[in-house]
């Protein structure tokens, strides 16, 4: 009996044992990967400090894309990928016009490994292949596809964590081609094909561990939106408003800015009176929702493709005599606009091209059709 007992309690002690050894791994896997994903939020916000290193496709969050860096000149570079470069830690990842993607060492060029992206499955779409780059974060590479795909290749090996479709492109006739951008353990990706007249332009947050989608904002609003009655009947639909370029984000704000397209069709309005939200305009949503915190439309009821995509600059500028956090974007039209970038509001516009006074009026023009709607 008493050797009965003494297995009975010896076995409960090995259960008990276990059961704290698992939930030290458990806690300690988890701080440990809050942990990396925290050094990593710090360095991306912070990558000044490592000039040696490019870890987002405009060098930083702000959009700079300026290095200090001057081994490397007009001189002695000669053409090749048209796809921007992500470097960290001594390694170099590239994107290929088919949507493959290569690590080299970053001293000497040697491969280390190469993600094929799986064209085959998809069938014959040469004439649709192309890249602008790629974001890196927790571990993993981010690429979105010519076919509308996201993609997360991890970063030390070049396997496929996850691969998701955003949306049919048969369907939507659109793609996604240009980076999308890493924030706080969430990949956010546009989508390019606003002029064809069928897309309703978006932007998507998915979870960068599991691809699942965690928040999604329509550039379009729908008629029970606001400035959903900007378009007329069920323009909205296929109103445009693509989101093809990569934007970027203040950590301290939490807001991500991001320019769209033109509405569609661009060059015909008589079907769609007024001024077409939130085409052609300059966003602000909140990284962690999505919500839309504020917006400023630069060409309303776009008729020339005077779309405002480009990429948004994060500047700390004075403005009049005082210390202001602005957002300088420009637009096909030849503006370039500097906001604030906590508000929306307009600070001040210029123009390369136009006579001041012709651009003086467009200005005038400009401010009062811009609208400032906070949500949620």
């Amino acid at each position: 009996m008493d050797c009965a007992k003494n297995i009975a309690a010896r076995h409960l002690e090995f259960r008990g044992r276990a059961c704290f050894f698992v939930l030290y791994l458990t806690l300690f896997g988890v701080h440990s990967a809050a942990a990396q994903q925290g050094a990593m939020a710090s360095r991306l916000e912070h990558s000044e400090k490592e000039p040696q290193n490019w870890l987002t496709f405009y060098g930083n969050y702000k959009g700079w894309s300026y290095s200090p860096l001057n081994q490397i000149t007009r001189e002695n570079v000669k053409p090749g990928l048209q796809a921007g470069p992500l470097v960290a830690d001594g390694v170099v990842y590239l994107e290929g016009m088919q949507n493959n993607i290569y690590a080299a060492d970053a001293a000497t060029g040697k491969l280390l490994w190469t993600y094929v992206y799986p064209w085959t499955e998809k069938g014959n779409m040469q004439g649709l292949r192309g890249a602008r780059g790629l974001a890196m974060g927790d571990g993993r590479i981010y690429m979105g596809t010519q076919d509308n795909h996201l993609v997360a290749v991890d970063a030390e090996t070049g396997n496929q964590v996850w691969n998701i479709e955003v949306e049919s492109m048969t369907k939507c006739l659109c793609d996604i081609t240009s980076p999308p951008l890493f924030v706080k353990g969430k990949v956010i990706a546009g989508v390019a094909g606003g002029g064809l007249g069928v897309v309703r332009g978006y932007l998507n947050a998915f979870d960068v561990k599991t691809g699942e989608r965690v928040w999604h904002f329509d550039v379009i609003p729908s008629p029970d939106q606001p400035g959903g009655e900007t378009w007329p009947a069920d323009t909205w639909k296929s109103g445009g408003g693509a989101t093809w370029f990569t934007g970027t984000y203040d950590p301290d704000l939490n807001l991500i800015y991001w320019g769209t397209g033109d509405p569609a069709i661009v060059y015909v309005g008589s079907d769609r009176p007024g001024a077409n939200l939130y085409s052609a305009s300059l966003l602000a949503l909140d990284a962690d929702t999505g919500k839309l915190k504020w917006y400023f439309q630069e060409t309303p009821h776009d008729l020339y493709d005077y779309d405002a995509a480009a990429e948004p600059v994060l500047l700390d500028l004075d403005v009049a005599g005082r210390k202001r956090k602005v957002v300088l974007h420009a637009n096909k039209s030849g503006f370039a606009y500097v906001l604030d970038r906590e508000t929306g509001k307009y600070l001040l516009a210029r123009h390369s091209a136009f006579r001041i006074q012709s651009a003086h009026r467009l200005v005038v023009h400009h401010r009062s059709r811009t609208l400032l709607h906070p949500q949620g």
